[in-house]
Parts: structure tokens; C-alpha cells; sequence
């Protein structure tokens, strides 16, 4: 237990037998480096095939990593379970894998794809060992979207498909996860079981935004489509290759516009400041042509190539930051606000009994109560949106809804922790609710539900675990001045203090391999699930409370953010984790990436001054702008949570250059827009649909933009004042 200071001062202390990861505090000599991943467990099969690591599970079966035993061969293996993903024509997993193979085989005589090794049956299942494509698929690809290599990788792929047509083949599902560009430069086909002839009876394959129209509504089983298909599919790869983003469109409802105009104000955002690459916009249009009689065939697509290899790039006047074609950022930002706050008061269901907004796909088997998919997100923001709207409905509805989350929190059983998955972000905007309403049986509600939030659990990042729970307990004492949440928030702390570990580059809190969560044995790196997110708490706690412990382990989980932190062209990325040197960077998302670390680290440069805090949370700044193009209108993943960060490096340095980089993420969610019943809406994270959840859906963006209209902190972060004078004792 944490013993007192002699100044009578709570601080962490451990005991004589316990090892402090702060060594530079004079606490200890040596750190507990932490649980370690559980060594890895070979397979043998077919005696040959060394099975190592596991790529992917499903019920069809396995994708894995190995060593061929007889000749060192690096191999993959896939596996494939009889009688599983049985179709109409009798076909199954393995009929599927046989015909993979058969692919492979004809694919690879002409240099398309990797060989197929052997194909054997053990223990019932049936497996393919094919070989090992060293590197990465098109999809992970992080290089910046204007690479000045894209025209001839561009050039590469075009030949790749036309010459699996020459061979009489259409592959029917390419995807840029299905193409590997290895690090010589070659490109190879992999995942090869929808490859058939023209006209063969086949299983129909869909991939969100890269099928062809034509084959998209086709029954389970169908003849295979002629080439033109396949061309759509490059077209879709050749978009996501020119902007990093997915093709995959949200529909209007009812329909308005066609895919084609929408994917060309898509391109056009994209490329409006890299003209080399903009003669390329007009390829991939004539590609995705809705109508297969108007698709650029093989021969024009040839030609059109040729011609631009020999064409130099001319300048083109970029789009000026901060505005859309024809807009200014703000009259769009306000329409996207007006509309999608009057989306989500008409798509409230007071009446139902599980859920008051329907939830996205990713949410269906969560919390109905949280923040990050269910009701307690949207009302956070329908309160922020009531602060300064003058809309009455608006009100009712913060009232309708903080009564219907209310009354199923209590008495639902021992609640979870974190922030955003547990009941802390529920019992934070059930407490912000009751302040805007003046309710103080709700307020008593909210604080009730709050001080049944353990503290003791074994995760200890913010979304799930401890430092989420120490969040809301803050938030509870700035808004109360109660030093029961004080010393909540101090217990919060200390816990985390004697749950960290070292790892390669710094402090690390992991989450121990026993926990019974999908996240055991995680050493994340970023806010939502990591060390950013932990350095925030313990940082915002140090300031309230004076603990100097707590700041100096907030200094030491910067320092360890700014060791693994990967740095390039003036921008700096960090990788998921701390496992391993040389780990590629994540993008630069809320979650676990640049975004978060950088909402951590402006606020550590603000109560230290030391610069290196600064430099690296802009540089963080540098990778979410150039990434503005590549994803989601959401806030874990996407757009929102990015310019949410934006704005914090804002209004703490002054530099309205962040606010105008904020505003262009506000552009290129508004280019995804869709129309309802009238009403412009962003999708969600899949970009394919609308929901109403706040860290993945729509009501993330609604928070921001209206942070971006009238000003004020960011929501589910607390400030690190020190609350009223009887929340200091």
C-alpha cells in the first residue's frame, strides 16, 4: 500500500520487496520489465511444415506462418474445415481451398502469384502451403498518397489483372488486400479462391465498395462475370492507392446521386494538391463506370497509360485549405451540425427497452448504457449541443434521454470501469445531463453510479480499465468540490503507479496475459488502450491533487513516447505497441495512434514547458493532416477524434494554423456526406451506413463541430485546475 510522506503528503511508495519503474525517483535500482508474451508454440504437420504463428482464425479455418523443415522455406498455411461453409452446388471450405490452389498453380506459372507447395489432408481438415510473399498488402500500405513511385505501381497493377485475363481468368474479388507488393517492387495475387473462367458457375463474392454493380445484387450462386468486373475492382484499388481511402459508399436514401459523381468530388479533394497525379482521376473513373457498356476497356486503359508515362505532370492550383468545392467550411460544418442533431432526436427510441439509438455493427453486443457505442456518448453531445443552441427540443431530448439511461443503470450489477466501454463515461454524462437540466435527483443518480465504479481492476488504460475510471472520478471532483472523489481519484493513481512495468522503451502498462479480455497481454503505446492514455490521468491527477509522483510518472510515460516515436518528413507516427524495434506506425488515429499520443503530449509541454513535448505532439499534427483523406468521419478511428486533437494543440499554443488544419478534416468528412430523407449526414466508421454512436457513428462529429462553432474543452477529458477550495483538503 501507498505509505505517507514525511511532510504528511500522500505519495507512492513502494514496499522494501516491491521495484518502482521510475528509476531516476530513487525508488528502486531495477524494474519489473512487466508480463512477457507466452513463448510461442510450434506445430508440426504433415512432419514437414513448422507452424508458428497464427495470421487469422475463423470457423472455415486457419491462415498461419511456418518453416518448411526439408528445405527452410518460409510458407504460409491454410486450412480449411470440411463441411463448413457448405453452399447449394455442395460445395464446402475444402472445395473452396482445392480450388485456391488450382489457381495458385496457374496464376504462379506466369509469375502472378506464389506457388502452391502441397495440398494435404490431416486430422479431417484439409491444408494449402503456398509460399511465403514477403511484403505487404496494399491496404497496410503507409507511404504517403503523393509517392512519386504510385505511377509505375500504378502501371504494375494494370498489367498484373490484364494478365490474368490473357490467361482466360477473372479473379471476381481484388481487393488491395489481395495484392502484395514485395519490397523489390513486384507485385503478386494472393487469396486466389474466387478466380474462375468466364461463365462458370460460382459462389458470388462481395467486398464492400470494390464489387461491380452489376454482380453486386446476383443470387448466392451465378455465372462468373466477364472481365469488365475485374476492371471495376482496379478502378476501386486504383482509388484507394491515389487517396488511401475505401471506395465503399453510404447510400442516399432515397437515392439521389450516382457513385460516379460522388467518387470524382472524392479524387478531386484528394488530388487537388498533387498534380502529377490528377491525370490519373479520370483512369479511375472510367474504370468504376456504373453501367459495364460505358467501362474503359483493356485496350483504352493500355492506352490512356501509355500516354500518361510519357506526359510530364503540370501544375494545378490547389483547393484552398479549409473550404470545400463552392463552400466555406462553416456553412457546411453548420449544416452537418443542424442536420445530424435533428437526425438524431428523430431516431431516438424512448420507447424501447434495450436500445435508445439503433447501434452500428460493432456495437450490437455492447453496453447499451456506454459511451463508445451506446446512448451515453450522444447524450454527452445532445448536452453540449443544449449549452448554446436554443432549439427546445434539444433540451427535451437531453432530458428524455438521460431518464431512459438512468433508469437501466441502476441496479444492473457491478459495473465496469473504463471510460468508454464501461459505466465512467455513463455516469459522466448522466452528471454533465443533470447540471444542464438543474436536476439534482439525476445529479445524485450520476454520482451515485460513479462512486460504484471500482478502481481495482486488471486493465489499466482508459477505454476499459483504471485510468478511464480515474477520468470520470476527476471529472466528479471538478464538478462537486467532494474530497470522497478526490481520494478516489488518488486511488485511481496509486494503482496504476504499482501496475507499471519497463518495457523496450520506457514505462509501459501493460495488461496482464490473464485478464479476461481480448486485449490481455497488450503493451499499447497510444491513449485509448496505452501509455498515452495513462500519462493523461496521471498527469491531469498530479496537477489537481499537487502529488508530484503522479506528474513524474506522466514525465516518464512522455519520455517513453517520445524514444518510440517514428519520425519522417517532418512528421512523427508511433507503432501499436512497444514489442519490438523497427514495428511499422499505426495511423495516426484517436485510439492508438499519433492523434491520441499527441493529445497526451500537448498537455504534458503545457505543465512542463519542455519543448520536445511540443515538437513531437506537431509532428503528430504533420501525419493527421497529410492522413485527412484516408479515413472515417468517426472519432476513434477517423476525422473527429483527429481534429478534435487539433483543435487541443490549438487553444493551448495559439497557432491558428491547427484550427485551419481542423477545418480541412471538417472538409473531407463533409465529402463523404449522405443524404436522408433530405438531411446531410457523415456515415459511420465502415463509411457503408449511419448510427448514432459517439466514438464510431455520427454524434462524434456532431461534438466536434460543435466544439468548432462555439468554443469550449474537449468532451470526456477533464482539465488539470485544481476543482473548489473543499476539493483540496
Amino acid at each position: 500500500m501507498p505509505r505517507t510522506h514525511p511532510a504528511d503528503r500522500p505519495a507512492f511508495t513502494p514496499p522494501p520487496w516491491a521495484v518502482t519503474p521510475f528509476p531516476d525517483l530513487d525508488l528502486g535500482a531495477d524494474a519489473d520489465p512487466g508480463p512477457q508474451p507466452a513463448r510461442a508454440t510450434a506445430v508440426l504437420l504433415h512432419d514437414r511444415y513448422e507452424v508458428r504463428t497464427a495470421l487469422r482464425h475463423s470457423y472455415r479455418g486457419g491462415v498461419y506462418r511456418g518453416t518448411d523443415r526439408r528445405t527452410g522455406r518460409e510458407v504460409l498455411v491454410k486450412e480449411a474445415r470440411p463441411h463448413v461453409g457448405a453452399a447449394l452446388d455442395g460445395t464446402d471450405a475444402t472445395d473452396l481451398l482445392r480450388h485456391e490452389a488450382a489457381a495458385h498453380d496457374r496464376l504462379a506459372e506466369a509469375g502472378l502469384a506464389p506457388r502452391t507447395l502441397d495440398l494435404f489432408e490431416q486430422g479431417g481438415n484439409l491444408y494449402l502451403v503456398r509460399d511465403h510473399v514477403p511484403g505487404t498488402d496494399l491496404r497496410r500500405r503507409t507511404e504517403p498518397v503523393g509517392d512519386p513511385a504510385l505511377p509505375a505501381l500504378i502501371e504494375r497493377l494494370a498489367d498484373l489483372v490484364l494478365r490474368v485475363h490473357d490467361l482466360g481468368l477473372v479473379l471476381r474479388d481484388l481487393h488491395p488486400g489481395n495484392v502484395i507488393a514485395t519490397p523489390d517492387g513486384d507485385l503478386r495475387l494472393i487469396d486466389l479462391e474466387a478466380a474462375a473462367r468466364p461463365g462458370d458457375p460460382v459462389r458470388t463474392v462481395r467486398t464492400e465498395g470494390y464489387t461491380a454493380p452489376e454482380t453486386a445484387g446476383a443470387g448466392p450462386l451465378a455465372p462468373a462475370p466477364g472481365p469488365e468486373a475485374d476492371l471495376y475492382g482496379l478502378g476501386a484499388v486504383l482509388f484507394h492507392l491515389l487517396t488511401g481511402a475505401e471506395p465503399a459508399l453510404a447510400p442516399d436514401r432515397p437515392a439521389l446521386r450516382g457513385s460516379e459523381e460522388r467518387h470524382a468530388a472524392l479524387l478531386a479533394g484528394a488530388l487537388a494538391d498533387r498534380p502529377a497525379l490528377r491525370p490519373y482521376q479520370a483512369v479511375v473513373l472510367g474504370l468504376m463506370a456504373e453501367d459495364p457498356r460505358r467501362r474503359w476497356t483493356a485496350d483504352r486503359l493500355r492506352a490512356r497509360l501509355a500516354r500518361l508515362r510519357g506526359t510530364p505532370a503540370t501544375a494545378a492550383a490547389p483547393v484552398a485549405e479549409g473550404r470545400v468545392p463552392g463552400e466555406p467550411v462553416d456553412t457546411v460544418a453548420e449544416r452537418l451540425l443542424a442536420d445530424g442533431l435533428t437526425w438524431l432526436l428523430a431516431t431516438m427510441t424512448p420507447d424501447h427497452p434495450d436500445r435508445l439509438w439503433a447501434p452500428g455493427e460493432s456495437g450490437r453486443r455492447t453496453d447499451p448504457l456506454n459511451l463508445q457505442h451506446g446512448a451515453a456518448g450522444v447524450l454527452g453531445v445532445l448536452t453540449a449541443a443544449a449549452r448554446h443552441r436554443p432549439d427546445p427540443r434539444l433540451r427535451e431530448a437531453v432530458a428524455t434521454a438521460a431518464r431512459w439511461i438512468g433508469d437501466r443503470a441502476e441496479g444492473s450489477g457491478q459495473p465496469l470501469p473504463g471510460l468508454y466501454f464501461g459505466r465512467s463515461g455513463t455516469a459522466w454524462a448522466l452528471l454533465d445531463a443533470a447540471r444542464l437540466l438543474d436536476d439534482d435527483a439525476l445529479a445524485d443518480r450520476a454520482l451515485r453510479l460513479a462512486r460504484e465504479i471500482p478502481l481495482d481492476g486488471p486493465i489499466p488504460e482508459v477505454c476499459h480499465g483504471t485510468a478511464g475510471a480515474g477520468l470520470a472520478q476527476l471529472h466528479a471532483w471538478h464538478s462537486t468540490g467532494d474530497p470522497g472523489y478526490r481520494q478516489r481519484v488518488l486511488t485511481a493513481a496509486d494503482r496504476l503507479l504499482a501496475r507499471a512495468a519497463r518495457g523496450r522503451s520506457g514505462v509501459l502498462w501493460p495488461v496482464p496475459p490473464t485478464a479476461d479480455s481480448a486485449l490481455a497481454g497488450a503493451t499499447h503505446l497510444g491513449f485509448g488502450h496505452g501509455v498515452a492514455g495513462v500519462g493523461t490521468f496521471l498527469l491531469l491527477a498530479g496537477l489537481a491533487t499537487g502529488r508530484e509522483d503522479l506528474l513524474a510518472a506522466a514525465r516518464h510515460a512522455g519520455d517513453t513516447l517520445l524514444r518510440s516515436a517514428v519520425r519522417r518528413d517532418g512528421a512523427a507516427d508511433w507503432p501499436v505497441d512497444d514489442r519490438r524495434a523497427g514495428a511499422p506506425p499505426h495511423a495516426p488515429q484517436w485510439c492508438s495512434g499519433a492523434a491520441g499520443i499527441g493529445t497526451f503530449l500537448i498537455r504534458l509541454w503545457q505543465a512542463t514547458g519542455d519543448p520536445r513535448h511540443r515538437e513531437a505532439a506537431e509532428q503528430a499534427a504533420v501525419s493527421v493532416h497529410r492522413w485527412r483523406h484516408r479515413l472515417s468521419p468517426a472519432a476513434c478511428h477517423g476525422l473527429a477524434g483527429n481534429a478534435e486533437f487539433l483543435l487541443d494543440l490549438a487553444d493551448a499554443t495559439g497557432d491558428g494554423e491547427h484550427r485551419r488544419r481542423a477545418a480541412d478534416l471538417v472538409a473531407c468528412a463533409h465529402a463523404r456526406y449522405v443524404v436522408h430523407d433530405g438531411l446531410h449526414l457523415v456515415p459511420d466508421e465502415t463509411q457503408t451506413r449511419v448510427h448514432a454512436a459517439y466514438n464510431t457513428g455520427l454524434s462524434g462529429l456532431l461534438g466536434l463541430l460543435t466544439r468548432l462553432r462555439y468554443g469550449g474543452t474537449r468532451l470526456w477529458l477533464p482539465t488539470g485546475e485544481h476543482p473548489a477550495d473543499q476539493g483540496r483538503r
